[in-house]
């Protein structure tokens, strides 16, 4: 050793020497505190019958997560949603050896067991990697109480000795196929303070005693002749069957460490993709809400499994957004994949709707965020609302959250400026995520609080780019170009993304489908008939066909009215038409059609779907009152028309009246015409002559006397001899002479 040198210790030495490792090769020191890469995965809901088909989707499906596993070199892992059943045992069997394939062997299975599962379906479950309980559900007695036939039996014993899910003993089998085996664990001395615990028959442990085995515990789990189905307390206390419990498909799904789409119905590879990409852009207003809602209502419809939100907008009005957003969020994530376009902005309302999908995307330059709620105020300037009129928007925000699996905290850090996010680790699984203060407080210390988010300081509501909101778990990686996105999602290239987006016919439809535009259609249709009764000719009863057949238009474009109510409309004019023309009087025909048309208006002006019974009758009685009003407003109009329709030039020409109440000048002498109102000298069986046609309705002559009268069958032509056969009150009712 050269004494000019100093020595070097032994520990520097190799620290160094790590130190120039890890400087020649980069990330070398820390790729064992990485995180674990998130695996693949894929959720399957077996059905309470098992089918051949049902046993060949969950072969396709373990062939595929296999190849992508290697493709992706990613860990694959199947949950299989168990549900009680009753399947026969050939499927089952055949759906387990499937499982236990070598084939498939690298993609690790889950059993789900969220309720009580016996039968021939608790053999699924042993045929998987590991199960998983929820708190109140049982499984095992595959014989439901009897002994399981002696082939079923020996192919169970053949599952569970592939040891695939080391926490099912072979004696635990043995007890859930027969119930007279019986079950003990038992405690054997070996050389550590801890014994080995195992699970074994009566007559097992029998055998252990006479071999001089030092049986140190005996736990009689089920006696000999007892059904063996095990619940998720006896197996957590136990040791033994399952892993872990957990509450929901969530649970399992953060506990196998799976992304959100493993929950979405797997596509098959041969599957077209059939996609619809719909334009949320500039300010979010009713007109915007109500087309983005209908035209996901008509994709839904089409069979969309892929719908993208083309979202460019600075926001809007908050019960809009709202709207947008909770209908996406409420989409059936198992057949169709929503996800939000952000090219540029995506601010307030805008950020708001993009929550409610799947996935989010952005380019690396747009920004998502300031869900601060503004109300205007009396002198046009817009202010902040009180903090307390906020909640709602808060709680809606973290319902979107859990649903779409991003930190419920980040959201939050959008509507309010006083949140401050962190990062933070989970102490035991290594498990990094976003958390107020106030949420970490209430986990019990599992989470380990790291750097403050800077986005989120006090008195700025959180604005991140797409890079940003990647790195805070609430949108995907960033796209740069939408030939980039269609890549990603696997949209072939042929197709076209052109987005579809709002016209003004979107604002008619939704001019037409206000209370105000309803009570319009209505009033004007209803008066058109009156005048068409009045002024014959044809023009007011096209009017009116064409004032009703909007209504309807508007109303199915809206989504609440269908086939349904449009058919009970026409019944109804087809039973009033019936009453009028063929059936003498006015009964149960007319007034069923009234009902049926009302009925029909209520029902076109509604959908009830989704409500509470409360609201669902909020909802009735309001469209009720519409066409009540509508109603009222014809009589009031009516009344006023039959006042001045007389006298106006160009209608008097047009109205049917009869020769007696004709002044010389052209116009109905008023006290001729008042004359004709009265029925007081008309009795049944007085005779007279009609003084213009009766189509029912017209006038008769009785006397001097011009009476309003109703034909009691068909038309009655002008100048027929006609007889009275019944007054109730003004209704005078007549028919032709028979003589005449």
């Amino acid at each position: 050793m050269d004494p000019a040198k100093p020595e070097i210790p032994e520990v520097t030495r190799l620290l160094a020497i790590a130190l120039c490792l890890g400087l020649l090769t980069p990330g070398l020191l820390t790729v064992a505190q990485e995180p674990d890469q998130e695996r693949i995965g894929q959720f399957v809901k077996l059905p309470a019958q098992i089918s051949d088909a049902q046993v060949t989707l969950v072969r396709n499906q373990l062939l595929e997560l296999s190849r992508r596993s290697v493709k992706e070199k990613k860990e694959a892992v199947m949950v299989l949603k168990l549900v009680p059943g009753a399947s026969t045992v050939g499927n089952v069997t055949d759906l387990a050896r499937v499982l236990i394939n070598d084939e498939t062997s690298s993609v690790k299975t889950v059993a789900w067991v969220q309720d009580r599962i016996v039968g021939s379906h608790a053999i699924v479950a042993l045929a998987c990697h590991e199960i998983m309980m929820a708190p109140r559900a049982a499984l095992g007695d595959v014989g439901k109480g009897s002994p399981v036939p002696n082939d079923e039996a020996a192919f169970v014993r053949r599952v569970v000795a592939k040891r695939r899910n080391p926490r099912i003993a072979p004696a635990v089998a043995e007890a859930m196929i027969n119930p007279s085996a019986g079950l003990v664990r038992v405690g054997i001395s070996q050389d550590t303070s801890e014994p080995d615990y195992r699970f074994v028959s009566p007559k097992e442990l029998k055998q252990l005693l006479a071999a001089g085995q030092e049986v140190t515990s005996t736990d009689r789990i089920r006696e000999p002749d007892q059904p063996a189905a095990f619940t998720t307390e006896e197996a957590l206390r136990l040791h033994f069957l399952i892993a872990d419990s957990a509450q929901s498909d969530d649970d399992v799904r953060h506990a196998w460490g799976l992304p959100l789409a493993a929950r979405r119905r797997s596509k098959r590879s041969d599957e077209p993709v059939n996609v619809a990409v719909i334009a949320i852009h500039g300010t979010i207003t009713p007109v915007v809400a109500e087309f983005v809602i209908r035209e996901t209502r008509k994709a839904v419809a089409k069979g969309v499994n892929l719908l993208i939100y083309d979202i460019d907008s600075p926001g809007g009005f908050l019960t809009s957004s709202e709207e947008i957003a909770t209908t996406i969020a409420d989409l059936d994530a198992a057949t169709i994949t929503s996800v939000a376009w952000i090219q540029h902005d995506a601010l307030s309302g805008a950020a708001l709707s993009a929550m409610g999908c799947d996935q989010i995307i952005m380019t690396p330059d747009a920004k998502i965020g300031d869900i601060g709620v503004i109300q205007l105020s009396e002198d046009g300037a817009f202010d902040r609302v009180p903090e307390k009129l906020v909640s709602p928007l808060m709680v809606t925000m973290e319902n979107l959250a859990k649903k779409k699996d991003r930190p419920v905290g980040v959201l939050h850090a959008m509507v309010d400026r006083n949140l401050q996010v962190f990062e933070v680790t989970h102490k035991d699984t290594g498990r990094r995520t976003f958390m107020t203060q106030a949420e970490i407080d209430t986990t019990q210390n599992d989470w380990v609080r790291g750097k403050l988010v800077f986005s989120s300081r006090k008195g700025n509501l959180l604005t991140v780019n797409g890079v940003e909101a990647h790195e805070l778990q609430i949108a995907e990686a960033p796209c740069t170009t939408l030939d980039e996105l269609q890549l990603r999602l696997g949209i072939p290239e042929e197709v076209t993304m052109k987005p579809l987006a709002a016209t003004w016919v979107d604002t008619l439809v939704f001019m037409l489908n206000s209370t105000v535009g309803a009570f319009a259609l209505i009033t004007l249709a209803i008066t058109c008939i009156y005048l068409e009764a009045h002024l014959p000719g044809g023009f007011f009863g096209i009017l009116a066909a064409a004032l009703f057949a909007m209504f309807f238009w508007s109303r199915y474009l809206g989504g609440t009215a269908g086939t349904l109510e449009l058919v009970m409309f026409v019944l109804g004019i087809g039973l009033l038409l019936l009453e009028v023309f063929v059936i003498p009087g006015f009964g149960v025909f007319g007034i069923s059609g009234i009902l049926l048309m009302v009925g029909s208006l209520v029902m076109a002006s509604n959908t009830f779907a989704g409500m509470t019974t409360g609201e669902q009758f909020h909802e009735t009685m309001g469209s009720l009152g519409t066409v009540t009003g509508a109603l009222v407003t014809v009589i009031v109009v009516a009344s006023v028309l039959n006042h001045f329709l007389p006298s106006m030039p160009v209608f008097k020409h047009l109205m049917l009246s009869p020769p007696g109440q004709i002044s010389e000048d052209g116009l109905i002498d008023p006290v001729k015409a008042a004359v004709a109102s009265g029925t007081e000298a008309v009795g049944v069986g007085d005779r007279g002559t009609a003084a213009s046609i009766l189509r029912p309705a017209g006038k008769a002559t009785f006397s001097d006397n011009y009476v309003d009268v109703v034909s009691e069958g068909s038309y009655i032509e002008h100048g027929t001899a006609i007889e009275v056969v019944r007054v109730a009150g003004n209704r005078v009712v007549v028919r032709p002479v028979a003589d005449s």
